[in-house]
């Protein structure tokens, strides 16, 4: 399986082509730790901090029997829901028909999210965590080595 990651990674600036009153200006930047990624804005003078940690991934030629299995879709989110470290408040998934699943788990400190379509081997995948205790690149992790 390849991944392709749109998350917020530590770097250079990232232009948004946003403008906000005279303009902002985002960096993504790594926090005192080194470990997280935090998104900071400069709004005229005023520093905002991001309260969340979001990946956007989608996932290419995976096993199309898999992506079907709405059991195995369920087992893998709410795994990697726990490897996140957050604390898990519901979840539900949809199989649909003829194929495809998606599904939710929501988490005292955001969700995480898939969509499949096993006739394109493709999966996306959507991990947003709010908080220092947990780890949205944790799930991703488990997800790519999944």
């Amino acid at each position: 399986m390849r991944a392709v990651f749109h998350g917020t990674e530590g770097g250079p600036p990232i232009p948004t082509g946003c403008t906000a009153g005279g303009g902002a200006r985002e960096l993504l930047q790594r926090d005192g730790g080194g470990r997280r990624p935090t998104r900071s804005t400069d709004l005229g003078g005023l520093p905002l901090r991001s309260l969340g940690h979001q990946i956007v991934a989608e996932f290419y030629a995976c096993d199309p029997a898999l992506l079907a299995d709405v059991g195995f879709i369920t087992a893998a989110m709410l795994e990697a829901a726990r490897r996140t470290g957050a604390t898990i408040v519901t979840q539900t998934f949809h199989h649909f028909s003829p194929h495809g699943v998606s599904g939710a788990v929501i988490i005292a400190e955001s969700h995480l999210a898939i969509h499949t379509w096993p006739e394109y081997g493709y999966a996306a995948v959507d991990l947003f965590t709010c908080g220092d205790t947990v780890s949205s690149e944790a799930g991703f992790n488990y997800w790519s080595g999944h």
